[in-house]
């Protein structure tokens, strides 16, 4: 049978380091989480770090990786880092690195519901909790300003006002 013969079936083969890369990231991932049971958060922290460190591009793994170091940074008291991780995580929002989809379902998971009626969600849970009133409010403009600079044209998840029941 000649090359000519051959029907191409569309099958492209995938680059095997790519895999084998995605697949040590996630492996790290889920290492990284299982160290969240033990007693140093820091080691955990130092995992996720290396999850997004071992992605060449911004990607899922990345993503949710920084969320664990947001609550992280959040739980050790360290507010200033919790900020500097959650801005780093807002920026995959605006990138190709999470689908638009992806990223609004997890953000709306963490961060949007505010009001009485419905349980705050996880991250909300750690930030929503303190009784820091300029953090909230930084916590708070910092979605709003990244939601806007990725041109989400649904409404924001929460506004100002809404916002201002937590406060």
């Amino acid at each position: 049978m000649s090359d000519d013969d051959m029907e191409d079936y569309g099958f492209e083969y995938s680059d095997e380091e790519q895999e084998e890369e995605d697949v040590d990231i996630e492996n790290q991932y889920y290492n990284s989480k299982g160290m969240l049971e033990g007693e140093d958060p820091r080691e955990a922290l130092q995992g996720f770090r290396q999850v997004v460190e071992m992605e060449q591009d911004k990607g899922e793994w990345g993503f949710k990786a920084l969320k664990q170091v947001v609550k992280l940074y959040y739980k050790m008291g360290q507010t200033d880092k919790m900020m500097e991780a959650y801005r780093q995580m807002l920026s995959y929002v605006d990138s190709a690195a999470v689908t638009r989809n992806a990223s609004e379902k997890k953000l709306n998971r963490h961060v949007v519901t505010c009001d009485d009626v419905t349980p705050r969600p996880p991250l909300l849970d750690f930030v929503g909790g303190s009784s820091d009133t300029d953090l909230l409010q930084q916590f708070y403009e910092t979605t709003l300003k990244a939601l806007e600079k990725a041109k989400n044209d649904r409404p924001a998840p929460f506004s100002a006002t809404t916002a201002g029941k937590i406060l």
